[in-house]
């Protein structure tokens, strides 16, 4: 938090820049301290206020009880993966529509990075093509010895149509600035879940 907090100040000094207030999403991924209110889009979360939540966070997961360091990174990286974090969730197998997984009810996986698709399902391009056009996961992760890190980014740099072919036809996917906030706040609350169910405690570190 230090750290990051004195670069910022430091990179306002050099640049001469005052501190803003935004009330939009950044328009590409950014460190900041800049926090928006979401208080308008369903979801839970325990680690924020909804009325101010961080367009850039770093959370600590912390096992509660000793894991190792390849357990660790097996069992965090499952959260990117639906059919595993389906499973640690102890979620039944079902249709997309009646998925306990919020992140596969909403069609909301693309927010987990693009391209995604598996066995001719998953998200498309609007013309119901393969994406070639790769769009890194804005959800971040980096274990360390004892810890792990989670670094989020919301901004709005997504494509503005894509499809989701599940068993039938590819329905059509409309990204606004609406539906990536609730992809933001959908993967931090299903981020929480996760973690408390697989054995983690859980710390906002920034901002």
């Amino acid at each position: 938090r230090e750290l990051i907090g004195e670069t910022l100040r430091s990179a306002r000094s050099y640049l001469n820049l005052g501190k803003g207030n935004p009330s939009e999403i950044p328009p590409v991924d950014c460190i900041s301290e800049a926090k928006i209110d979401l208080s308008g889009i369903n979801g839970p979360t325990k680690l924020f206020n909804k009325k101010e939540i961080p367009v850039f966070t770093v959370i600590r997961a912390k096992p509660r009880n000793r894991k190792d360091v390849e357990t660790m990174v097996i069992e965090l990286q499952d959260f990117f993966y639906r059919p595993e974090r389906s499973r640690k969730m102890g979620f039944r197998i079902s249709s997309a529509d009646k998925s306990q997984d919020a992140i596969t009810r909403g069609r909301l996986a693309w927010f987990l990075g693009l391209p995604r698709t598996q066995r001719g399902t998953g998200y498309l391009d609007a013309e119901a093509r393969e994406i070639k056009k790769r769009r890194a996961s804005p959800v971040h992760l980096a274990v360390h010895e004892n810890e792990a890190l989670f670094t989020l980014f919301l901004s709005g740099d997504w494509p503005t149509e894509i499809r989701w072919k599940g068993i039938g036809r590819p329905v059509p996917l409309r990204i606004d600035l609406s539906k990536v906030k609730e992809a933001y706040l959908t993967s931090i609350s299903s981020l929480e879940g996760y973690l408390d169910r697989t054995g983690y405690e859980m710390e906002v570190i920034f901002p």
